[in-house]
């Protein structure tokens, strides 16, 4: 692989084949005489490489020309190599650590190497990269017994309101899991504040419900940032807000507005629009495929007639399929299916519009309205099925 730009490094070998860092605690005069006495050179690639000490970027070492060093590191900005030298430090207070450790299986060399099991690569993305490529480390990654953890520069944390976030595509597949949450990690090396978004609820394929926690680093530990503290969130009147705004700026889609007129609607379903966990996985908004799913599919099974998981499972895979690109990439439609169907039948026993008979088998009992005379009740039970105090885990 051709480098676009000059690899950068923050440690090189010397002739005499010695590891030096430049993170070492030394002035600018040490490093100056010992660049006027030695040569250094890439410990992967073996190529020559300048030890670089400017007053604009953190000092670091590049190669002297275009490369095919299969490190993989582009020229790095000075904000990201401030960041992977803030890390590094962090993190090796607690755990052993390697810093652009090499891993010639995958030829992948992340920021920082976790030696400690669980093996973790750990990852500071401040530049927009395509999902193609993060899906791909992700996946070496994993096919190595490796972890990965991405923080991203703080610089791509975008928030919308107190608990709304924009995030881009390639964003999604840096989120991690603990237990049922979901949570973005951000850190600032200007301010040296570890940014979690947590409780990560998706609205639409770029917006999203979080909570924000900022911790100073120097007050962190690897093991909060691993596994932060439990932490009580409430997105009830924040869902009703967007529920409000979503409701009216849904009928400027004039596809979406003449469907509901085939069912002499002027409005969405009440029952339409509720977010659930694995609305993550999927580019079109819950507005739009569960009023399909309401009105296409449910509405004509008679009331108290017993319907299968397997027949919701069929019409919802139906509506995905008239979508040009209804999931997110690399996602199976067969497991998203699933997921959504079994949530959202959840969601609607929870609202009394269906009740469940056996595990795979339901009944409807209520019809489905556009007016939100029972919204408020509604936001109550889908905040608590949210933070598992219902029936149900979304």
């Amino acid at each position: 692989m051709t480098l676009k730009g000059s690899g950068t490094l923050l440690q090189a070998l010397t002739s005499g084949d010695k590891m030096v860092s430049i993170l070492e605690r030394r002035d600018k005069t040490y490093w100056r005489e010992l660049r006027k006495t030695e040569s250094f050179f890439c410990p992967l690639c073996k190529m020559r490489v300048e030890m670089r000490l400017g007053s604009k970027r953190r000092w670091h070492f590049a190669h002297t020309r275009r490369s095919n060093c299969a490190s993989g590191i582009k020229g790095e900005s000075s904000v990201h190599l401030q960041g992977k030298e803030d890390l590094y430090l962090f993190a090796k207070k607690e755990l052993k650590v390697k810093l652009e450790h090499y891993l010639p299986h995958s030829k992948q060399r992340p920021d920082i190497f976790l030696e400690s099991p669980p093996h973790t690569a750990l990852e500071f993305q401040c530049a927009t990269i395509s999902v193609s490529s993060i899906y791909k480390r992700n996946h070496l990654y994993l096919k190595q017994g490796i972890t990965p953890f991405w923080i991203l520069g703080a610089n791509r944390l975008r928030r919308q309101g107190a608990q709304l976030f924009r995030i881009q595509q390639f964003e999604w597949y840096a989120i991690r899991k603990k237990g049922q949450e979901h949570i973005l990690t951000y850190y600032d090396p200007g301010t040296k504040l570890l940014c979690l978004v947590r409780h990560l609820i998706a609205l639409q394929s770029e917006l999203v419900f979080g909570h924000l926690q900022l911790n100073p680093l120097k007050e962190s530990s690897m093991a909060e940032l691993f596994s932060p503290n439990p932490v009580s969130v409430s997105f009830e009147k924040s869902l009703h807000d967007y529920r409000q705004r979503k409701r009216r700026t849904l009928l400027y889609n004039r596809k979406f507005r003449l469907f509901l007129y085939t069912h002499q609607l002027t409005a969405p379903p009440e029952e339409s629009g509720w977010p659930l966990r694995s609305q993550c996985y999927l580019q079109i908004p819950s507005f739009i495929w569960q009023s399909y799913f309401l009105l296409n599919y449910l509405q004509f099974i008679p009331l108290h007639t017993p319907f299968k998981t397997l027949q919701c499972e069929i019409a919802i895979k139906t509506i995905f399929h008239s979508f040009n690109q209804p999931l997110k990439s690399y996602c199976r439609l067969d497991i998203v299916v699933k997921q959504v169907t079994k949530e959202y039948l959840s969601l609607l026993c929870l609202f009394g519009t269906i009740i469940q008979l056996e595990p795979d088998i339901y009944k409807r009992i209520k019809e489905s309205k556009q007016t939100l005379v029972n919204e408020e009740k509604w936001l109550k039970i889908w905040d608590q099925a949210l933070q598992g105090k219902g029936k149900l885990l979304l």
